[in-house]
């Protein structure tokens, strides 16, 4: 992943969404990125699925990165509806979650996971922020990747993760999905 070009941040009324925003207008900053606004409000209407939308609008104007507020939507987790349709990483930002400065890149041992890694350092570089990449390989994954991310302080926490799969309930497998709902922290999920 290279420095965005084109940022789409998904906004509706609310704190979390001003915190998502900002996230999105910092890093359209450092990396010179276009920033596109897409209004929950006004284009996702009565009968429309707010997940499908939004990864239709960014593919349309040829996002590479979408940064979303943690917010239910429709009885579930609109990060969760995006994140396992979008093609491009998103950025999922809970309000006053705005330090991008240390990231904790997790790792899953395998040389597919390894791309996170050289995916998301790009744009870490570009951020000037510090990445710790971790590979846990005993014990549980979700409580050692939350205790490194607690340690190290880590503002966002990047993640390889599979697009597709069935909607909630969270299928015990789905660590991808699992972080993106229950991190303390922003998750950048990469498409894998």
């Amino acid at each position: 992943m290279l420095p965005p070009r084109h940022i789409v941040a998904a906004v509706c009324p609310g704190a979390t969404t001003a915190s998502a925003l900002r996230v999105a207008t910092a890093l359209a900053a450092a990396t010179h990125a276009r920033l596109s606004q897409f209004s929950l409000v006004d284009n996702v209407g009565p009968g429309a699925v707010a997940g499908i939308e939004i990864t239709r609008f960014a593919e349309m104007v040829q996002a590479d990165l979408i940064v979303l507020p943690r917010v239910l939507l429709a009885g579930g987790l609109l990060a969760d509806a995006v994140t396992r349709r979008s093609r491009v990483p998103c950025l999922v930002v809970s309000q006053g979650q705005e330090d991008l400065d240390r990231w904790l890149i997790a790792l899953d041992g395998s040389p597919r996971g390894t791309l996170v890694l050289s995916m998301v350092t790009p744009l870490v570089d570009a951020l000037g922020a510090t990445a710790v990449p971790l590979t846990v390989r005993n014990g549980d994954v979700m409580t050692e990747v939350f205790r490194q991310q607690k340690t190290l302080n880590a503002g966002v926490l990047a993640i390889g993760s599979r697009p597709g799969g069935p909607p909630p309930p969270i299928p015990e497998g789905s660590l991808a999905r699992r972080f993106v709902n229950d991190a303390r922290c922003m998750v950048l999920t990469v498409p894998l």
